[in-house]
This record gives C-alpha cells, structure tokens and sequence, in this order.
C-alpha cells in the first residue's frame, strides 16, 4: 500500500503506517486538502482559492488564510519519501500528482469503470460498494462558502449515483448468477441508501424469496409500504404491490423472519489479474473460431474453481454464451464418462425448441450413442472391439452437440460460442479425456472450449490418463497455473473486509496463518465470524471490525482441519446431521435425497439446509448459467420443495466433517443413503455400488458395481469399465476377508464368474488400443 491512505466517503480520514494521523486545524484547511487532492496534478491560482473557500476575505486576508492552511497540511502530512504532498509558489498551489498516495474514491471510480479483461466485473463491484462508506465527505460543510458548497453537492450527486449504479448491477449479476444470500448483501445496501427507491425494494423482496427467507420479504414490504405512507403519503407501485401478493400467495412459512441473519463476511476476490488475462486471451482465440481445451492448474485450496466461475460468470453477463458445467466425482465406481452425460442432458434442456428438434440435428449414430450414454438404464454390450466402435460414435455425437450450439442450429440465431467447465478434472478417468481430445478434434473450427480445474499433483499417476490430451497433434492443451496469494493481496483482503483501523492486524493475522491458500483465508473468517469476532461496523453495510485481538490470535493457531470442526461442533443438532449425511453422500446430491435418507420433517430438514447454506459449509449447485433454469430453481426454493442440489463450498470441509465420524457411523448413513437412493427413479448403478461399499454391504456393492459396468460398455468407456472391474475385485476381497473367506452362495459364484470373463477380455482389448 501507499504511504498515505486517505478515505473521503463518510468523512475525512487520514491514515499512515496502520494509525490514523490527527485531523487538520479547521474545516476550511480540511475543505482545501480536499480540493486540492480530489483535483491532484492540476494547478489552481491562490486568487481561485480564496474565491473557493474565503469569498468574503479582501485579498490580504485571503492569501494569509491559504499560507495558514497549506503550513498546517505540510505538518500533517506524513514525513520521510514523497513528503512533497504539496507544491506551491507565489501564484499557484497544486497537489502532487507522484506523490505515494492511496485515496477511496480514485479506486472506486477504477472500480465501477473497470473494462473487460481486467479484473472479474462482479469482484471489482463488490470492492467499489465496500468501499462506498457514505456520501463524499459527508459532515464537511463550509456554510460561509457558497462556491464550495455547489461544488460539494454535485461531487457528493456524482459519487452516490456511481455508487447506486453500481450496487444495481451488482444485484443483478447475483440475481441472475442464482448468488441469491449475496446479492440480498448488496440490495440491503441499495435500499439503506435510496430507500424509496421501488426497484431496488423489489430486487430485495426478489432475492429473500429466492433465498427461502419468504417471512422476511413479507415483512419488508409492511415495512417499506408504512414508510411511503409516511413520507409521501402514497402507497406502493402496483408493480411492487403485485411482487408481495405472488410471494404471499405461495402459503405459510416454515420459520419466522431473522433479522440480518444472511449477512456475512465475503472475502474479496483479488490477486489473480495476471490468469485472469490468460482466460481472457483463451477466451480470444475461441471466440476467434478455434476450439480449445485449457487446463487451470493448482493445488487444493488455491482457488482454481472460484476463478473459472468468477471469469465465466462476467463472461456470461457481457456476451451471449453457453456454458455448462460438470463436477467428476472422487468416488469409484461412477458414470461413464465422468459428468459428461449430465452436461450432454443440460445441453438438451437448454435447447430452446426442446429435446427432440434438437436430436433430430444429429445423426442417427451420434443420437443412439448419445441415448446410451443419458439413459437411465444400460444394455449388455458385447464385448471385444464393440466398444471402441461406441466410443468413436459417442465422440462423434458429442462433437455434432457442440457444432448446433456453436453454429446456431438449436436456436435459429447465428450461433455463439460454448463452455464446457469440467470441475475436479483429476478425478477424470482416461475414457472421459481420451472423449474430450476426440470430440475437440471433430468440432475443428467452431467457438468451442472446454475448461478443466484439476491439481497437477495427479498427473504422474501411471492411470491418470493426462497423457490422452497431450497427443493433440493441431493444439496442446493450454496451462495456466493458479499460485497462492502474495502477502498485497492478502492485505487488500483484509482492506476489503475490515474498517480502517483493524487492516494492519487482520493482514498480519492472515498472512501469518494461511500460507497464502484462499481456502484457508475463507476457514479463517469465517470462523471469527461465527465466533463473534467480526462483527457488522456500526452504519456501514458489508463492513466488519474486530472485537477481540485475543480471540483472534487463538483461532489464528488452528489448523484448517481443528477450524472446520470447531465450526461444525457450534451447529445446531439438526444441522450437524445433515452436515454428516450430506458428507457421506456422493458429491452433488440433491436436497430430496438427504431429505429422504434423514427421516426428519420437511421443517427440520429445511431449517438444517439453511443453516448451513448461511454458515458457508452447504451451497447450491446450479446446473448452469441460463438465467431462466436459475429463476425455475430459485421459485422450487421459495416454495419449499428443496429440489435443489447441493454441495460442499470445498471438498476439504467435506472431508473434515467425514473425519468427525466414527466408522460405525459412516456404515449407518451409507445404508440410509442407500435405501433412499434405491427409491429413486434413475437411480446410478456406481453410486448404489458406492453406498452398499460404506454400509459393507458386499454383495449388493459387487451386484450394482456389475450394472455400473454394464453402463459404461453400452457408451463406449471401456477404461471406466475396466476401473470398475477392479472396484468389484476388491469388494470381493474384502467379502472373503469378512465372511472367513468362504463366498458360496451361487450370488456369489455368478458375480465372480463375471467379473473374471469382462477382466480378461476388457484387458485384452485394452492392451490392442
């Protein structure tokens, strides 16, 4: 940071080394520091300050009253290097425009105006509304001053219209994101500074909706109709009048309104400017018409998967784009082909005229490999070269999919570029990037580019299967490194978090405590907040200070494993259940799931949900970015179904929770889950396999992991299979070891049998590709 900084909004503030300087001798000194900085490297006459700021002084007094002022800010000013903050001679004074300066208001106009390849718009907004702590140099008047006074009065119009538009935006890109329980942060800021403002009391009423918190929108509304009543003697718009009836008209609530209770502390997303222009360029050459594949490489924690999302959320708000994003899960055995049949069925949900005209654009062999792969059930295929037949056409249907998107044939238009964002790639077997390679070679010239946040660690496993995407002849695969946080931007988090006073501590504790992972940073604050260490700064909306030092120093010690569990032991019962439950369950399982396997009342279910979405351990995971599949999704939450999927916000906190666990424990929910998923209708046979595992269930885990297989043969994933293979020998093993090695029954001789005749021909063919 600059020696100096310098706050303007709310109020003069002058801060150096982490203390804040002494204010100057009078208002009017104030008032010329002021001018002078916010006009910086621009000279005034001595004659056009006395007029500003002593209009009624002869010119005498005047010139004595500028030589008092600009002695008094020199001694002010901090000294040592840059100390010439100000240069004056007999008939000009102007601020320097070298000098090391930091002032809120510069960066909040950087902010608000930032273009297209500098930093994620969303990010750069939520920095600027921080920093917007109230109207430019508010208390600051000099009645006597007429010309300073106008002056004043169209900076502080100017600035509170940026900050308004501003926050609009903001609110509308979480709006549209599905951000829902942030962007209800930025609209309580919107409404406390334009509070008769019916758009954005709507956006706010909007958000809590879609938040779950129906009782607080309801609320809202009395409140903001009362207010009307009183200050202008009118009622609401008929538009707003409208928005409470539909929100009311949805039935009873489950809970009563909490006051502020989804306000929390966001850390700012920053440090990343030099790979988001690396996106930026890929993003170029795609749009460009050539297709692509980037992998955005780091280790856990880093902050790989919030920056894809970040980048690809601005992309979606500023171009026409599709993008769809998949997980691979950590779990075996799974789908074949990873999450490539659920983004293939978002794709088609996507298409405006629906799944059939769409299908209809391919053909007939893409359609019938593209059927085997989303189908619910799967036929035995035979086996030998079949397979690798399947997979060639899979390939080729995948490719058809991604030319109709990219050329305009699914929706009439000219067409537009896709995104495919594969999440966790290094879970990837070697049929799910061996399909990628080959359907990115067929696409040839189209606007396709497929993103995947994998940790390089994997890539020398021997099985990763890594290798399948460097054998592109045309186009290798690009890499970009995300490296952990320097210890600036690790201040300007906490810049960006705390009040003034508190920067310097809250830096020294994070650089000290985190290693520089975002992750880390994230765990950190989010426990002293739920600890009461951070509270809300007094008249300053998304702003916190410290409450304790101590208390800070001491949940600094904590290992990242210890401040997840510290967090998890302070949640209600119910919502340490579902936090057990959900850690158990595969990656991105849906509400309706847990629900079902919990066994409790909708009302407690929901409650648990919602503590844990508001405590940062849960959050949703929307399908994709298409504002109108977000919108559907939101209204099911607003109406209590729940049909939501949810996730860990990292796989590290769901690992902490599965450590909390006694194995004993883990066997009961594995069998919940089971029996609940079995109930399903399309339930996945790897998933089953997985669950029946935990619960040491061996037989129906052999059984469903059979079925698994018999799903990836029908697509062509004839490594998924294989892998697959191997998972039912070793549940095999571990029956043997557990029932004193006698396996039997007939089950058991068919099941083995099986698995010996697809072992030895899946490895044959294997070894001839």
């Amino acid at each position: 940071m600059s020696a100096l900084q310098v706050l303007l909004f709310g109020g003069l503030e002058l801060w150096a080394n982490g203390r804040r300087r002494r204010g100057f001798e009078s208002i009017k000194t104030a008032a010329a520091f002021s001018y002078l900085l916010l006009h910086r490297g621009r000279s005034f006459s001595r004659e056009h300050l006395a007029a500003l700021l002593w209009p009624e002084a002869d010119e005498r007094a005047a010139r004595a009253n500028i030589r008092q002022a600009l002695y008094n800010i020199r001694t002010t000013m901090p000294r040592g290097r840059g100390n010439d903050w100000v240069l004056a001679d007999r008939e000009s004074v102007e601020f320097s425009s070298t000098a090391e300066i930091w002032v809120d208001c510069e960066v909040f106009e950087e902010l608000v105006n930032t273009r297209e390849g500098e930093t994620a718009s969303s990010h750069a907004l939520a920095r600027a509304a921080g920093l917007y702590r109230g109207d430019l140099l508010a208390g600051l008047g000099v009645r006597d001053s007429e010309p300073f006074e106008q002056w004043l009065g169209t900076e502080q119009a100017r600035f509170r219209r940026a900050a308004l538009d501003g926050l609009r935006r903001l609110v509308a890109i979480y709006e549209r994101r599905g951000e829902y329980r942030l962007g209800i942060q930025y609209a309580s800021k919107l409404v406390e500074l334009d509070p008769l403002s019916e758009a954005g009391q709507r956006a706010l009423m909007r958000l809590l909706d879609f938040a779950g918190e129906r009782s607080r929108a309801m609320v809202h509304y009395r409140d903001f109709d009362a207010l009307l009543r009183q200050e202008l003697g009118v009622a609401p718009q008929q538009a707003t009048t409208r928005l409470f009836e539909e929100i009311a008209a949805r039935g009873a609530v489950s809970s009563p309104p909490r006051a502020g209770a989804l306000c929390r502390p966001v850390v700012p997303f920053v440090g990343r400017r030099a790979v988001w222009a690396e996106l930026a360029e890929c993003w170029r050459v795609v749009t460009g018409g050539a297709s692509q594949i980037t992998l955005v490489e780091g280790e856990d924690g880093v902050g790989k998967t919030r920056l894809v999302r970040s980048f690809l959320d601005d992309l979606s708000a500023r171009e026409q784009v599709t993008i769809v994003p998949g997980r691979c899960p950590s779990y075996w055995p799974h789908e074949p082909y990873g999450p490539l049949g659920g983004m293939i069925e978002q794709l088609m949900a996507l298409a405006p005229r629906g799944r059939e005209p769409f299908l209809q654009q391919i053909s007939e062999g893409g359609r019938e490999a593209i059927s085997a792969l989303v189908s619910a059930g799967a036929h035995r295929q035979a086996i030998g070269q079949a397979h690798v037949r399947r997979a060639d056409a899979v390939a080729h249907g995948l490719a058809e999919i991604l030319r109709c998107y990219a050329n305009g044939r699914t929706t009439g238009s000219t067409g537009h570029p896709i995104v495919l964002f594969v999440d966790d790639a290094e879970n990837a077997g070697p049929s799910l990037l061996r399909l990628l390679r080959d359907a990115i070679r067929l696409v040839g010239q189209s606007p396709v580019w497929v993103i995947a946040a994998c940790n390089p660690v994997v890539y020398a496993e021997p099985t990763s299967g890594f290798d399948v995407l460097y054998s592109i002849a045309d186009s290798r695969p690009v890499r970009i490194q995300v490296r952990r946080l320097a210890a600036e931007a690790i201040e300007e988090i906490a810049r960006g978090l705390v009040e003034d006073r508190d920067v310097d501590t809250l830096s020294r504790v994070l650089s000290r405590s985190t290693d520089g992972l975002p992750l880390n940073v994230v765990l950190l604050v989010n426990t002293f907040w739920d600890e009461g260490v951070l509270q809300t700064a007094p008249h300053r909306t998304g702003c916190w200070r410290l409450t304790s030092e101590q208390a800070l120093h001491d949940i600094a010690l904590l290992t990242p494993l210890e401040l997840v569990l510290r967090r998890l032991a302070s949640l209600p019962p119910s919502a340490r259940r579902l936090a057990s439950l959900a850690a158990v369950a595969v990656e991105g399982s849906d509400a309706q799931l847990l629900a079902r396997a919990e066994g409790e009342t909708q009302e407690v279910v929901e409650s648990a949900i919602e503590v844990l979405m508001e405590r940062w351990f849960l959050r949703q995971t929307p399908s994709q970015w298409a504002t109108d599949g977000l919108q559907a999704g939101a209204s099911m939450w607003g109406a209590g179904a729940r049909c939501l999927r949810l996730d860990f916000d990292h796989h590290l906190v769901r690992r902490a929770v599965l450590h909390s666990l006694q194995p004993s424990r883990r066997r009961v929910l594995h069998a919940l889950l089971a029996a609940a998923m079995r109930q399903l209708e399309g339930a996945w046979e790897g998933a089953l396999a997985y669950h029946y595992a935990g619960a040491m269930n061996w037989l129906d885990a052999a059984q469903f992991g059979l079925a698994s297989i018999d799903r990836a043969l029908a697509a062509g994933a004839a490594e998924d299979a294989a892998r697959t293979v191997r998972f039912a020998r070793r549940l095999m093993r571990l029956a043997a070891d557990g029932q004193g090695g006698c396996l039997t029954s007939d089950e058991w001789k068919v099941v083995g049998k099986r698995l010996e005749a697809l072992g030895s021909t899946l490895a044959a063919s294997l070894s001839e590709r």
